[in-house]
């Protein structure tokens, strides 16, 4: 297939030259690359006919399914900017995520509770149905410039309000190509995703990433609850590429029976997003009979997407800690480690990673105090904490406003949490440090279990899981946790892809908001 610039360019040219191929999937339907273009067309058509031109950003509040590609395409043909929306949040959130980004229409489905509520909506809003039922049609009159915003990703909230990053053409491109060479993409590989599309992993792998090279993606409704429909997808369509979050592959082989599945076709299951865990890649492949296919990766959307990434086939390196490495930067991304006044630290030292190149963003969407503070003398300040073995790989070791500092001491929450997610009983778990006495005036290690749908909830048999807590905790950090709450599962904050909201979960402690809940210790 020739390269093309743009993602709209990369549809114009499949549909040319594979009018035929199936380019997506989304539960029963299907689209081929010549009929998704048509309909982009159609949809174009209506949104320019309503003011949506080059810059106008455009709100899409839409489920997982081929409606939410066919509007991300038609904002590309005109040059407009889409911005994806959780469709599950409250009317009054989604209110303010569309104020934020000033959009000219925000786009749900049909039966959605938003659309009827006009109090607070500070745009005009229609349905997707209305778009594919118009009869106007546009060509590719109007195409982005490299510079132009190609979309705007809402960041997941794990420490807040969401801010909305912009993501150029130029930086898409670049993260797409690098991505496509370290995972060594081909036409013929078939991806697979139940990763929500207002995801940036959802958005820039399954969908641009797709049609930028050429491969068919399937995808299915996301649900942090049942895990089946992913890993059966992966078998019906014999996928050779598929990924998500750490939590999604330790739950995954917790709670899903591997009777009729067979993921024998993945040579790359990318493993990103929060901490990766050695634990959890080992006991995926186990149950599943795989190895060596689930790679770690790291990114963030103010990268695009991915920044540093195993390649398929790679083996695990491992540190001393027991630190999983998430990869090598991918070609054109620079790394350093930094200590607080972002001076560099030289090769094994623990500090904040810092990321340069072209695929990183060019700023948030008017908030020019947030740019500064993020991007400085051309460094990404990312956040994260991690290092750089002599090689180049990078370990990660936690989100820096997610590490517990206790007497001087910074722990991460992933030691605690693979220890606890190792008792028997225990279905996920989320350590956090809140200040429970004035006196010591530290952070004390908190920690929340969920626990299985299955484990006995008598008082003995409680205490024996809260022992094997505080005896695990007790192995990885030298001491036990201050505090542990026993929880039913769901009840830890999550962003719709499976990330652990730390500061939601510390204010539910800190105010009492999990009290309801059985505590084992005051």
């Amino acid at each position: 297939m020739t390269t093309p610039t743009t993602v709209i360019e990369a549809l114009v040219i499949r549909a040319r030259e594979s009018p035929e191929a199936v380019a997506y999937t989304a539960d029963a339907d299907a689209v081929t690359c010549s009929a998704l273009l048509g309909d982009v067309r159609q949809m174009a058509g209506w949104l320019a006919a309503r003011g949506v031109g080059r810059g106008e950003r455009c709100a899409i509040v839409l489920p997982t399914g081929l409606d939410f590609i066919r509007v991300v395409y038609a904002c590309q043909l005109l040059a407009a900017v889409p911005v994806a929306v959780n469709p599950g949040l409250p009317a009054a959130a989604i209110a303010r995520r569309l104020g934020l980004v000033r959009a000219r229409l925000g786009i749900g489905a049909s039966d959605a509770a938003w659309l009827a509520t006009s109090a607070g909506i500070p745009c005009p809003v229609v349905s997707a149905g209305d778009l594919s039922r118009s009869p106007g049609s546009v060509g590719p009159t109007n195409l982005p410039e490299p510079a132009d915003a190609a979309f705007l990703q809402l960041t997941s909230g794990t420490t807040g309000e969401p801010r909305a990053v912009v993501i150029s053409h130029r930086n898409l491109t670049a993260s797409l190509l690098a991505t496509a060479d370290r995972l060594e993409l081909r036409p013929d590989d078939v991806l697979a995703t139940w990763v929500p599309l207002h995801h940036d992993l959802g958005l820039v792998r399954y969908v641009f990433g797709a049609m930028f090279s050429g491969c068919r993606s399937h995808l299915v409704r996301p649900s942090m609850v049942n895990f089946r429909p992913w890993l059966d997808l992966v078998t019906r369509v014999r996928a050779t590429i598929t990924g998500g979050p750490d939590s999604a592959y330790r739950l995954a082989a917790r709670t899903v029976d591997p009777k009729g599945l067979d993921l024998g076709t993945l040579r790359f299951a990318g493993n990103g997003g929060e901490p990766v865990r050695l634990a959890t890649i080992e006991a995926f492949e186990r149950r599943f009979g795989l190895a060596n296919v689930v790679g770690p990766a790291y990114g963030l959307a103010e990268a695009t997407l991915t920044v540093t990434s195993t390649a398929p086939g790679d083996a695990l390196r491992v540190d001393d800690r027991g630190v999983v490495s998430c990869g090598r930067p991918l070609d054109g991304i620079e790394l350093r480690i930094a200590d607080t006044d972002g001076r560099p630290l030289p090769a094994g030292s623990t500090g904040e990673i810092l990321v340069r190149g072209t695929p990183v963003f060019a700023g948030y969407f008017d908030d020019e105090r947030a740019t500064r503070h993020a991007l400085r003398d051309g460094w990404l300040r990312t956040g994260d904490a991690g290092c750089l073995d002599r090689q180049g790989y990078l370990f990660v070791t936690a989100r820096s406003r997610a590490l517990i500092k206790r007497g001087g001491v910074t722990i991460a929450p992933r030691e605690i949490e693979d220890a606890v997610n190792s008792v028997p009983g225990v279905r996920s778990s989320a350590a956090v440090g809140a200040v429970l006495s004035s006196v010591s005036g530290t952070e004390d290690v908190v920690v929340v279990a969920e626990l299985n749908a299955g484990t006995p909830h008598a008082r003995d048999d409680v205490d024996h899981v809260v022992a094997g807590i505080d005896a695990a905790v007790r192995r990885s950090i030298g001491f036990p946790p201050a505090r542990v709450l026993l929880v039913p599962a769901g009840t830890i904050p999550r962003t719709a892809a499976g990330k652990v909201q730390y500061d939601e979960l510390r204010r539910m402690v800190t105010t009492g908001a999990l009290t309801d809940h059985r505590v084992s210790r005051a």
